[in-house]
């Protein structure tokens, strides 16, 4: 029973709490506080006593900082009384002082009194009244008037009186309080009040408030403490995420930031810490223990017709207990409402572990009925479900899977623990079934894959290969889903054209959709591109359902369909619908399904609209996370830092493929894993840093090597350019050679440009070390691949691949002794990056088109490059390239006439800049340009200031000079 409960708290606290409450340490975080009591200290050497209010909610200190004073004053050889008030004796101040007449006490004391004094203190201490509350008694002014004197005397030679927990005190003692704060005592008195506000009668906090206002009173308020007291309470660092989330759990009480830290380390709240939070339960009668363990049942808030149903104690007994639980500051009011709430969150979760379990059950089953009645939904009443359901009743496993379905997409761990706590006690049959396939997802969201890959199986062997249609591709669907992220891509495209076979012609199940875009994006990122039959059957279905996410997924595989197959117009045309309905979908209507915007990210990619893959891409990485796709989540993650990277922007690649290498390693999905540590590999090379580069390429080539994927030979080529960038050319052919073969064939058809590129830089390298040059037959071999690569890749499209291609081919003609031959390629290359927004590439492709201007003695234009070169690799953080840069030599180049400047030159500038650039070039000052591009002067300024330093210039004639060479 509860009452057994209460007897059992209220004995633990009886035995402990007096006797730890001094052991709470806050570890000196209260230095101001301690400041200002030593101050008060200080002040006993005045003619007017002291008093100092001491104010802070349970558990902010007080007590230690009480004990800090008596430290301090037994120190310097002051007196100290210290008592402290409770619910059961509420006389602490007169018992104080009575005690001090005991012989114990102060031997000399009483008989250094005048002998009238002596014995009327003697008479009074001999009343039983006294140790009462004297407020209503006829002779208590004369008990004060004896009580000042007795203050008095025992001030003589200074004393300090520390009275903790005054909230509690009686009129008598408040009414002393009074006395003092209104006429202080004429001696080396400091009396130190502690309370609590919120429990305080309103008598002693006007009392002391007017003290505060007439100057009487000092009040010293602890305030929560900040994180960084937080972390030196705890000897934790200030910004370990820990400590910041047990800072705010803790809401900067000290008492509970123990309680909190203990329970974090020990698995439970340290006996301790509980005992004192929970001081006051043992003073609770049997009703008041009843509504607030019912309240502990309810959660964080409860209202007063729930907790009558639930404490089953009937209205006036459920409100009266409220009225002492409010006033002990147990339970607060939650403003203007009738809901009331726990002080803490803590308070809630030790009083429910103090209640019977016996107990619990009854009141979760009565809560749940309670609030069925008044409409509450499946989550709200699944909280108590969960906790009465003893056998297979409808009703309760009803309420569990639709609480479990409404936290799917939020919060996938309580959907498992819900799914699982249905499956105990959950029959055989179809119900069953869809209960496992419901755990089934929620363990696929969770990143559980590998569990929830064995429980989809053994769903599958349970359902009927005739019967329930909608079951098997429900869980087809997700099953391939599943094993496609743990690397096993045939074996989820053999399951899919499998159940794909037994579907009925006629009508087929809604879900059958998903089935197909499945079969065709999983047949694409394992090499076999999907099939127009594929696309026109996802579309038909999408249309006979009426289902508009599913004709998202349907169109966006047909613009991948078209982009594999090289048909620019109509993966385009595709795109551009699938585009067009997306952004009329909401996230919401998107959730289930966000891995349909990485498949249209991926179309667009490939067809060159590389800012619509990133707007999708992000979008949908943002509802994976939003709706906790963990699942999904690495994948989308690679596709974002695959853009990044090909848009020149290494470094947020490098941040976004370490968080998808970090999730993927989570849930085991080590072939994306392996797809992200590449993207790392190609980062770090870029940005300059080699030896992390090959680092990284090694274990990548180690992960995906293992798992035999497609795209497994991304890890070579990495490899390879982290091998070139840091001056390892032989290397470099040799990874590239070994994974492609002679013409790289082996190799993925989206990595051949770029691979040709590479291994035709690394030939270029070898032959200028002046080592064994590579075969003249091969390098022409190369050169013949690039050019047959540069026809078949379309410009306005695809202008990545075909850059790659040029440069490549242009990179076999230096290697042939043709540097005029070779420029006019970089030219075309350099302006090609541009367009593709290949900061990175563009900067390299302009180093190389340097190195072709000086070999044929163009030393200005050779000049002019370098900085286009530099500047390029800075904006876009290729230290690499910035490297290559300052390698560049240009000394043994003659200076010969100035050359005319170029458009290269120009690339250098951003759209914006171009056009102020145009502008002052034309001599127009800086307010009629900034009339004409609606800006203000300062902002042209300030453009033309960048403007001078990316073109290495400073003034406007030497600006109005380039302009006119450039034509």
């Amino acid at each position: 029973m509860v009452a057994g409960g209460r007897a059992e708290c209220n004995e633990r606290n009886r035995s402990v709490v007096e006797g730890i409450r001094r052991g709470l340490r806050t570890h000196g975080v209260r230095r101001s506080e301690s400041r200002l009591m030593s101050a008060a200290l200080d002040g006993l050497g005045g003619s007017r006593a002291q008093v100092v209010e001491l104010v802070g909610d349970p558990g902010m200190g007080k007590t230690w900082l009480l004990n800090e004073t008596a430290r301090e004053a037994a120190a310097r050889g002051i007196r100290v009384m210290h008592d402290r008030y409770t619910e059961s004796r509420r006389n602490a101040l007169l018992r104080t002082l009575a005690m001090a007449l005991c012989p114990e006490g102060a031997p000399d004391l009483v008989d250094s009194l005048p002998r009238g004094t002596r014995d009327r203190l003697i008479e009074l201490m001999g009343s039983p009244w006294v140790w009462g509350d004297p407020g209503e008694h006829e002779n208590r002014h004369m008990l004060y008037q004896t009580m000042r004197i007795l203050l008095s005397a025992c001030s003589s030679d200074g004393l300090v009186v520390l009275l903790d927990d005054a909230h509690w005190a009686d009129g008598g003692s408040v009414e002393m309080v009074e006395q003092l704060v209104h006429r202080p005592l004429a001696a080396p008195l400091l009396m130190v009040v502690a309370q609590r506000p919120r429990q305080a009668s309103a008598r002693l906090r006007g009392a002391l408030a007017h003290g505060v206002e007439i100057g009487t009173v000092r009040r010293i308020e602890l305030a929560p403490l900040t994180a960084d007291q937080s972390a030196e309470v705890l000897g934790a660092s200030a910004d370990d995420a820990a400590l910041r989330e047990l800072h705010n759990e803790s809401r900067g009480i000290p008492l509970y930031l123990r309680a909190l830290a203990g329970e974090r380390e020990r698995g439970r709240v340290p006996e301790q810490q509980a005992t004192l939070i929970l001081d006051e339960i043992g003073h609770l009668d049997a009703c008041e223990f009843r509504v607030i363990s019912a309240a502990a049942v309810l959660g964080d808030e409860s209202d007063l017709d729930t907790l009558t149903a639930v404490a089953d104690i009937g209205l006036e007994g459920t409100r009266t207990a409220l009225g002492g639980l409010t006033r002990r500051d147990l339970l607060r009011p939650i403003g203007d409402s009738s809901y009331f709430t726990f002080r803490h969150p803590l308070v809630r979760r030790l009083v429910y572990d103090r209640t019977e379990r016996s107990w619990h059950a009854a009141a979760h089953r009565r809560a749940a009925e309670f609030l069925a009645g008044r409409g509450a939904s499946a989550a709200q009443l699944a909280v108590h479900v969960e906790r009465c359901i003893s056998g297979p009743d409808s009703g309760d496993l009803a309420v569990l899977c639709a609480a479990a379905d409404d936290a799917l997409m939020s919060d996938p761990e309580t959907a498992i623990r819900l799914l699982r706590t249905a499956l105990r006690f959950q029959g055989e049959g179809r119900a069953r079934i869809a209960t496992m396939l419901r755990l089934a997802k929620a363990l696929g969201v969770a990143g559980r894959l590998r569990e929830s890959r064995d429980l989809l199986d053994e769903t599958l062997r349970l359902i009927p290969a005739d019967d329930d249609h909608d079951a098997r591709v429900t869980t087809t669907a997700f099953y391939t889903l599943v094993v496609c992220l743990l690397g096993d891509y045939a074996k989820a495209r053999s399951l899919l054209e499998g159940e794909l076979t037994k579907l009925p012609a006629d009508v087929p199940p809604r879900e059958t959709t998903a089935l197909i875009i499945a079969h065709g994006a999983i047949g694409a990122v394992d090499g076999v591109a999907p099939t127009c039959d594929q696309v026109k059957l996802a579309r038909r279905l999408a249309a006979l359902h009426e289902d508009r996410v599913a004709e998202v997924g349907a169109l966006a595989l047909g613009a991948l369909c078209d982009a594999f197959q090289d048909d620019a117009e109509g993966a385009a045309h595709y795109a551009t619908a699938a585009a067009a309905l997306t952004d009329r979908l909401s996230d919401a209507d998107l959730a289930a399904h966000p891995e349909y915007l990485g498949i249209l990210g991926w179309a667009e990619a490939l067809i060159g609209r590389a800012e619509d893959a990133r707007r999708h891409l992000r979008r949908g990485t943002t509802i994976a996370r939003k709706r906790c796709h963990v699942h999904l989540l690495p994948v989308l993650l690679v596709g974002e830092a695959a853009l990044r990277m090909n848009a020149g922007r290494p470094g947020e690649a490098r941040r976004l493929a370490a968080e998808a290498r970090e999730v993927a390693e989570r849930v085991n999905a080590e072939h994306v894993r392996g797809m992200a540590l590449v993207l790392e590999s190609l980062a770090a090379a870029w940005t300059g840093r080699p030896a992390e580069a090959v680092e990284l390429g090694e274990e990548a080539e180690r992960v995906l090597h293992e798992r035999r994927f497609h795209w497994s030979a991304a890890a070579p080529v990495a490899l390879a350019v982290a091998a070139r960038l840091s001056g390892d050319p032989r290397r470099c052919m040799m990874l590239l050679l070994d994974a492609g073969g002679g013409g790289l064939n082996a190799l993925p058809r989206g990595l051949r440009a770029s691979a040709l590129e590479t291994l035709t830089a690394a030939a270029l390298d070898i032959r200028r070390t002046g080592a064994a040059p590579v075969p003249a037959a091969l390098t022409g071999e190369w050169a013949e691949l690039a050019r047959r690569a540069a026809d078949a890749a379309d410009a306005a499209l695809r202008p990545g691949p075909r850059a790659h291609a040029l440069t490549a081919l242009a990179h076999a003609r230096r290697a042939d002794g043709d540097p005029g031959g070779a420029l006019e390629l970089y030219r075309e290359a350099v302006r090609l990056f541009a367009a593709a927004g290949a900061t990175h590439a563009q900067a390299l492709a302009v180093t190389a088109q340097a190195a072709c201007l000086a070999a044929l003695g163009r030393r200005a234009e050779a000049e002019g490059a370098v900085l286009l070169a530099a500047e390029l690799a800075r904006r876009s953080g290729a230290a690499a390239v910035e490297e290559q840069v300052r390698r560049l030599d240009l000394d043994g180049v003659p200076a010969g006439a100035d050359a005319p400047v170029t458009e290269d030159r120009l690339a250098v500038l951003t759209v914006r800049e171009r056009e102020i650039a145009e502008r002052a070039g034309l001599g127009r000052k800086t307010r009629e340009i900034a009339e004409e591009l609606s800006l203000s002067p300062r902002t042209v300024d300030v453009h033309l200031t960048r403007i001078y330093r990316k073109l290495h210039i400073t003034s406007r004639a030497a600006l109005a000079r380039m302009m006119a060479g450039v034509g």
